[in-house]
């Protein structure tokens, strides 16, 4: 189980970084339309998304983290089978999430037609839930139960 802990929050802790990353990038880019004067990329869509996607992936890397720390807690109710599972798609799940706001922001959707980073963002996003609820009730569940 110890590297299942690791995994997952070695995980939290480099996706962090990769966002941190990317949203000193995309304040360079902010500042750079500024200082031209060009207000277009301040105010659109685009910039929405990504800062979007850089709130929705450090939120998401914290989660990985806590994830990681509760797994011996977890441990108590669920399978080793199961923790390697989680410690797989947690992580898998986050990357398609940010892959699908990405592309959102890249290719933003028609009106009444769903894009397909919008698909591919909410494939993960669910995954993502399905998962942290599931872990959040197997904490609870395991709260319950004597060592």
């Amino acid at each position: 189980m110890h590297h299942l802990r690791c995994r997952l929050i070695a995980f939290g802790f480099l996706w962090m970084a990769l966002w941190a990353v990317f949203g000193s990038l995309l304040g360079y880019r902010l500042q750079e339309e500024i200082i031209a004067g060009q207000s277009n990329w301040v105010d659109s869509l685009e910039r929405s998304l990504m800062r979007s996607a850089h709130a929705h992936m450090n939120s998401m890397a914290l989660v990985a983290i806590v994830t990681g720390l509760v797994l011996p807690i977890v441990g108590r109710t669920l399978s080793a089978r199961t923790l390697g599972v989680v410690s797989l798609a947690l992580p898998g799940s986050i990357a398609v999430f940010g892959a699908g706001l990405v592309w959102e922001a890249f290719a933003p959707p028609q009106a009444g037609v769903s894009s397909m980073g919008s698909i591919v963002a909410a494939l993960g996003g669910s995954v993502f839930i399905i998962i942290v609820f599931c872990v959040g009730v197997a904490t609870l569940w395991s709260s319950r139960r004597r060592l």
